[in-house]
Formats: C-alpha cells, structure tokens, sequence
C-alpha cells in the first residue's frame, strides 16, 4: 500500500507529494480551465498556457501543459533539480505573461481547434448546461485572433494566483525549489447554470458514436457505478455482441457535491440502434438493480491491483492536487479500500438512480427510432416571441420555406414544423461581421446560434439593426471572415 500523501507549502502554494518510482513527476495544477471564460472571450485559458510554454528555454525535460473544463496543469519528469527549475519557470511566466507570441500562438489554437473538431462529452455538456460553464467545453473559441495582451493579461491575473494553485510531486520537494506565483484572492466560480431540460431524452445527432450522460452525487459510490457499467457493456458489447470495439466513461465535477458522467461507446453503421437500445437498457437495469455481487468483488479486486502498484503514486497526489483545489482533504488509499469494499449493489443502485430522471442519450441520425418510451429532445430552446415577420429573399441563402422573426423579447427563425429562439435577455454573446455584410450571429445562453444576415431577408437590414439595439450591453466577437463569405 502507498504511503500517506505529504502536504507541505512552498512560497504559499499548497504541496502534496508522496512517494513514487523515479524519475520525479510533478504537476503545478490551477483552478481555471474553459468554464472560467465567456463565449466571446474563449480560449483565454489555452493562450495563457502556450505563451507560457512557448517561453521557456530549450529542454530535454519531459514537460507539457493541458487545459481542461476547470483545471490547466503544467507538468514535469526528469531529474529533481530540472524539474524544480521548470517549475520556477512556470511561476515567472504566469507572473509576468510573455505576449510578444500573442499573435502566432492565436493562429496556432485556431488551427487546433480545426483539426480536432468536437467530442460527444463536449457535445453533452453544451446541451445540458448551454454556452456558459461547463457547457462552453463544447462550442469553439470564435475570437481568438481578437484576444488582446491586456484581455489575455487579467486572465492570468485572475485566475494564475498561489491561493489558486497546487502542485504535486511523487517525492519530496527538491532542494530550493521555488515556487513565485503572484498573490491574490481566490477566484469564485458562480453557480453552474442549467437549461431547463425535460429529461430524460434524447438528442439524435450527425455523428456514428452513442452516449448517455447523467448527473449524480460525486463519490465513490458514482465511480464505482460509472467503471461498473462500462465494464458490463465491454463484455456485451464487445466481447459477446462485436458490436463495438471501445467502451469508456468520463467524469467531471459541477459544483455543489455533483458530478456530471459520460458512458460512451462506438458502434459499426449498421448495428448503431442495437448498441443505443443495450446503452439505455443497462443504465436502466443497474440504477434499478445495482451490479451483481461478482461483478462487485471484480471492481475491488482491480482497485486492490491499482493501489499495489507503485505507479499509482501519480494519480494518487494528481486527484489529491485536485480534490485540494475544490477544498477537500486528500484520502488515502486505505480510506478509499474501505470504502468500495463497504459497498453494495444496493448503494451502487441508489448512486446511479438520478441518472433515470437526469439523463441525456446521445443518438446517432443513422439510427432507426430505437427508444419510443423516451422524449426526442427538440432544439428550439423555448417558445418562439412574437414580432415583426420578415419573408426569405429569392436570391438570399436562407432555406426555402423559412420566416424570421425580430421582436421586443428576442428572434425567431422558423423552419417548417422547427424552430429556432434566442432571447436578447438570454444572449451571452454577438458576433458581429463589417458592415457591408450586415451579418450577426446571437448566440443564446442555451448554446445555440441564431444567423441573421441582412441580405437573406425582406426588411432584413431593419431586422439586424433592431437585434444590435436589442443587445447593445452584450459581449461582441468579431465573426471569421469564412462565416459570412458567399
């Protein structure tokens, strides 16, 4: 069994380290990630991190840097001394942002971000808490290019303070290590904000890949419940089925003790609805059932296997950095034992139950009407306002059939039987394009966008002129010219 985890401090910053196989790993860890930014001002997080790493000197250290929903991590492995000097690196950075690569590093993200598209748990979170939050993980950064030093500047200030940050090492904090990070209060995160869902439902999508999401209660009783449930459908899906070849879940905490979980899976074309159906129904059968007793005593035995290898050292003070930052006491590993083996099927069930009133599943189009008994999520994001009524131009782009309509409340595009709403009081942000374009982009606290293009319209230039009035206080983005070419 791994030893105790050490918490010690350096130059105010919280330090937890315990033993591990050499070389030293560590991990400089701070509380902000995606869901500390806006719409307009997405990818604040992602540039502070690489004007950061683009800064440091030549190494032959194995170092990176990541961004995630609500943490960025910069991290180490090598020899104590270089791993110290790395990190002190780091601190100076953050301290005194380096913006000379401002620009190159914007252009650098923007190509990221095209080449690595989107995921279902961003997808997932995006309809479920909308574009603030947690839910910007699944929208793009549309302003990068536009994000100035002193925008890109207080976000570090904010968020990169020692009161904000801990690092974690597997082995005692090397000799001088230094830690200068600048002081300041602790950033508050607001409430996550929710759309009114009805759930459960389901949401079909463009994509070949099913998943179902669900909220829960944070604790071991979830994860166990989580690794359970994936594992019950490897063996169904894969190994008995061939229906699919990977099967996995993620995690994510909201606040107020609840967590937000993924169970995804891919499916071949042709067999998408079969792996959707056995999806939903296992979730079903264990929040009513629980696992067996034997499927039980196997997640214990891997997490016996886990902790009995030196190895684990690093994710041990890696979840004891991150359970410090949301102000929790690290656990030990025997703690975490006695748990899991208390459990049972019965408090594993009750641990997954609101995921039979919380859940989302995510389906494919390709996909025939598998699940009758459970609602299809529609996309209008409330009722449509009423207002002035502007018919589609012949030669505009908007669809054939379709109506917009701008009103005191917000703007209504509907499209046959559908339509789309965004309300001027639920805007998080505008895009705006020049003026020869007469193009706005509203884009909805819900997550979705709502195109309003001056020349697809009759009157349309009276309909985007009202929109901006409408949303004067709102936060403006520049719109990439390859929006609104023709």
């Amino acid at each position: 069994m791994s030893p105790l985890v050490q918490l010690v401090e350096v130059d105010g910053v919280p330090v937890v380290w315990r033993q591990g196989p050499e070389p030293l790993s560590a991990g400089l860890v701070l509380g902000v990630g995606r869901r500390d930014e806006t719409f307009a001002h997405g990818g604040l997080t992602h540039l502070v991190e690489h004007l950061v790493m683009g800064s440091l000197p030549k190494s032959h250290l194995d170092r990176n840097a990541s961004v995630g929903p609500g943490s960025t991590e910069f991290t180490a492995t090598g020899r104590p001394e270089a791993v110290a000097a790395f990190l002190e690196q780091v601190c100076l950075a953050l301290a005194d942002l380096p913006v000379d690569r401002l620009a190159v590093e914007a252009r650098v993200l923007a190509a990221e971000e095209e080449r690595s598209g989107g995921d279902l748990v961003g997808l997932l979170l995006l309809t479920r808490y909308g574009g603030t939050g947690l839910g910007l993980s699944g929208l793009v950064d549309p302003a990068l290019p536009s994000l100035g030093a002193d925008l890109v500047r207080e976000h570090a200030r904010r968020w990169c303070v020692r009161e904000n940050a801990v690092l974690w090492l597997t082995g005692p904090p090397p000799p001088g290590l230094r830690l200068p990070l600048p002081s300041g209060a602790r950033p508050v995160r607001p409430p996550q904000r929710r759309v009114p869902l009805a759930l459960p439902a389901q949401l079909r999508y463009p994509g070949s890949d099913p998943a179902v999401s669900f909220e829960g209660q944070v604790g071991h009783a979830l994860t166990t419940a989580a690794r359970v449930l994936a594992d019950r459908l490897t063996d169904r899906l894969r190994h008995e089925g061939g229906h699919s070849y990977d099967v996995d879940w993620h995690g994510e905490p909201v606040d107020g003790g609840v967590g937000h979980v993924t169970v995804l899976t891919d499916a071949k074309e042709q067999e998408v609805g079969d792996v959707v159906t056995s999806l939903w129904s296992e979730v079903q059968r264990m929040a009513h059932d629980g696992p067996t007793q034997a499927e039980l005593d196997h997640d214990l035995a891997g997490a016996r296997e886990y902790f009995a290898d030196p190895r684990s050292a690093v994710a041990g003070v890696q979840a004891a950095a991150e359970r410090l930052l949301r102000g929790h006491e690290p656990e030990r590993d025997e703690a975490i034992l006695a748990e899991l083996e208390a459990l049972t099927p019965d408090a594993v069930a009750q641990a997954l139950r609101p995921a039979l009133t919380s859940a989302l599943v995510l389906v494919p189009e390709v996909a025939p009407p598998v699940l009758p008994d459970v609602p299809e999520l529609r996309d209008g994001a409330g009722e449509p306002v009423a207002g002035g009524a502007h018919k589609r131009r012949l030669r505009g782009d908007a669809p054939r059939g379709a109506r917009l309509v701008v009103g005191d409340e917000g703007a209504t595009l509907h499209l046959g039987d559908d339509s789309l709403t965004v309300r001027f009081d639920d805007c998080v942000a505008v895009g705006t394009a020049s003026a020869d374009h007469q193009h706005v982009e509203l884009v909805g606290g819900h997550g979705l966008t709502l195109v309003l293009c001056a020349q697809d319209w009759k009157d349309g230039d009276a309909a985007v002129a009202q929109a901006l009035a409408r949303t004067a206080g709102v936060l403006r983005y520049p719109v990439r010219a390859e929006a609104v070419d023709r």
